[in-house]
């Protein structure tokens, strides 16, 4: 019992002098100290690190808002013209209009040729969508090749193409029956001849688009074709017109109107006179002018084309009328003496109404040993 109390003091200064250490051996401090050092270490790396990453990252962001500034700038700036066209070509759409063609007139007013609306049956492939049997339906109807009329609709590079030219009322009333969407018409003048072939050479004729190619349809083109018109709307990619869009129209001018020399009447026995001449005479053909000697004009011209078997018919093409016919000017100008097709003399642009730039029948040197009308015909 008595040596129990030294004991119990001992271990307790030892205790005291372990906690007086720090608690740990000596080699235990060197190694926390190297860790916090290592820690700190890589705390620093991590820093300078974070920073050299946000630097790259600030560079990179200045680099693409550059790049873009300077895309704007060619865009907006520099090359603002060009994109601007390439956009309204895009959007904008320019349709002509085609300007009603001037009819023309025997000497008492009698129609020889004149221009009628008709429907045109046009299609916007890029809002068809079933080009076969679109197709199906209307080649019936518009007797035309199915295969042609699938490879229309199903083009869809085009918003505008045509499917038949100046068709007649009831081929139209049948189109419109179908309600097809995309397919739709557009008025046309069809130029027509209400005496058929009656003076056919003289007057000649004209193509699917109106333009005159032979007789005094071609010879007076520019004078009865007038002045096309234009329409332009703004479109959106599908073809489709876009409301309170852009919008300018421009209309078409009709032609002038020609009153000519020729008397139907005279012409239509001219032609039935020397039908019966040539056929008598077996001949290949024949032609016949009725000439007003006090005035030149001419009152009626045949050609008649013969097989040399007794069989005659009227041409349907003949000597040009340049030299031989005569026109005279209705709308553009109050002059109504007659003019020669072919003179060299210069025409005023709008002639007073004292003064005519044609010769007058005073002013004419005629063949005074003819008559007041003479007729001549001769065959071969």
């Amino acid at each position: 019992m008595g040596g129990s109390p030294p004991t119990t003091a001992a271990g307790a200064a030892r205790v005291r002098t372990t906690a007086a250490g720090a608690g740990l051996p000596k080699p235990n401090r060197r190694m926390a100290a190297r860790r916090a050092k290592a820690q700190a270490g890589r705390a620093a790396t991590a820093g300078r690190l974070t920073g050299r990453r946000a630097m790259a990252l600030l560079i990179v962001l200045s680099l693409g808002l550059s790049a873009v500034i300077l895309r704007l700038t060619q865009v907006q700036a520099v090359s603002a013209a060009q994109y601007e066209k390439l956009g309204a070509n895009q959007r904008i759409r320019k349709i002509t209009l085609a300007a009603e063609r001037g009819a023309l007139f025997d000497r008492n007013g009698v129609d020889l040729a004149l221009s009628v609306n008709q429907q045109t049956v046009w299609a916007n492939p890029k809002v068809v969508t079933d080009p076969p049997g679109y197709a199906a339906k209307l080649a019936p109807v518009l007797n035309m090749d199915q295969k042609t009329l699938t490879e229309r609709l199903a083009d869809k590079n085009h918003a505008f193409v045509y499917l038949a030219r100046k068709v007649d009322d009831a081929t139209a009333d049948a189109v419109q029956k179908l309600n097809l969407a995309g397919v739709d018409f557009v008025p046309e003048s069809k130029r027509f001849y209400p005496a058929g072939t009656l003076a056919a050479p003289v007057l000649g004729g004209v193509g699917i688009d109106n333009d005159g190619l032979a007789g005094l349809e071609v010879q007076y083109d520019k004078t009865l074709a007038g002045k096309p018109g234009e329409l332009t709307v703004e479109q959106d990619p599908e073809g489709r017109r876009i409301p309170q869009g852009y919008s300018r129209l421009e209309p078409a001018v009709r032609g002038s109107d020609l009153i000519l020399s020729i008397d139907q009447s005279l012409q239509y026995e001219l032609e039935r006179a020397l039908i019966d001449a040539v056929g008598a005479a077996t001949a290949k053909g024949g032609l016949a002018i009725v000439e007003d000697t006090r005035t030149g004009s001419i009152l009626a011209m045949a050609n008649v084309t013969g097989d040399g078997a007794g069989n005659a018919r009227p041409s349907t093409t003949g000597p040009s009328p340049t030299s031989t016919s005569r026109a005279r000017p209705t709308r553009s100008s109050p002059c109504r003496g007659p003019s020669r097709t072919g003179s060299s003399r210069p025409r005023p642009a709008s002639p007073s109404p004292t003064s005519c730039p044609w010769p007058t029948p005073s002013s004419r040197t005629t063949n005074r040993t003819r008559r007041s009308t003479g007729r001549s015909a001769t065959s071969w």
